[in-house]
């Protein structure tokens, strides 16, 4: 198989994969039968947002092997019974639940994690996920809940204080770190204009947007009575 041909299958595997992450077209999976599937998300601590939007993506991608950084074993995640192949920082215990600790280790850790026998991978991040497929010759779709905030937009996110007097050194080895993620990256999805915007900005490269799974139907009942305000809710983290 040629250049010429490897670039034709690739384009073809991501339009289904782009599809299935889609989480509308769920009869995408047929076209991926045979092939072997790798599914990568940052950490599962809580079931929230991204980790729902994990549990979607791992149902659409029923054969697909998963993986993550850590898993949280207290909580109830719903991925049917497939088991989450972790990185060695799941060993650390509480201590790997400190992000600030662990940050400096993640992209070693995400190496250890061999990715050379899938011919598909597809990543849900928001921090140093993409390292996983590092050197993967296959097709990499990447889901992006936002570029690294703590380096990118730092305004938004206080974590960037962490790393005290040293910040702005710090931030310019996390965007080099990021930006050497993206370019194994066959294609790209954002769960919202504005983080499609920021892959413009930070990454130069385009990305779809796929809004994430949300129940709709339990908001439909709900009595609006507009009072010249609006309502935002969300987890009590200082950067939303």
């Amino acid at each position: 198989m040629g250049p010429a041909d490897v670039r034709a299958n690739h384009a073809i595997q991501r339009h289904e994969v782009e599809k299935v992450i889609d989480l509308r077209q769920p009869e995408a999976t047929e076209s991926l039968d045979g092939l072997r599937i790798a599914a990568v998300h940052e950490w599962l601590s809580a079931r929230a947002g991204s980790e729902i939007l994990f549990e979607e993506m791992a149902r659409a991608l029923p054969n697909a092997e998963l993986f993550a950084l850590t898993r949280n074993e207290d909580v109830d995640f719903d991925f049917g019974g497939r088991p989450v192949l972790t990185t060695p920082v799941q060993k650390l215990g509480v201590l790997g639940e400190r992000r600030g600790l662990t940050l400096p280790l993640m992209p070693a850790a995400w190496h250890q994690l061999s990715n050379a026998d899938f011919d598909i991978v597809v990543s849900s991040t928001h921090a140093f996920g993409r390292e996983f497929a590092r050197g993967h010759e296959g097709v990499h779709c990447n889901y992006v809940h936002a570029p690294m905030r703590y380096a990118w937009t730092p305004e938004l996110d206080g974590r960037a204080s962490r790393f005290g007097p040293v910040s702005p050194a710090a931030r310019a080895l996390l965007k080099r770190i990021d930006r050497r993620s993206v370019a194994g990256v066959t294609s790209f999805a954002a769960n919202s204009r504005a983080v499609a915007k920021r892959i413009e900005e930070f990454y130069d490269r385009d990305a779809t947007v796929i809004h994430p799974p949300v129940n709709v139907e339990e908001f439909k009942t709900v009595e609006r009575d507009p009072q010249g305000y609006l309502l935002a809710v969300s987890r009590w983290i200082p950067y939303k």
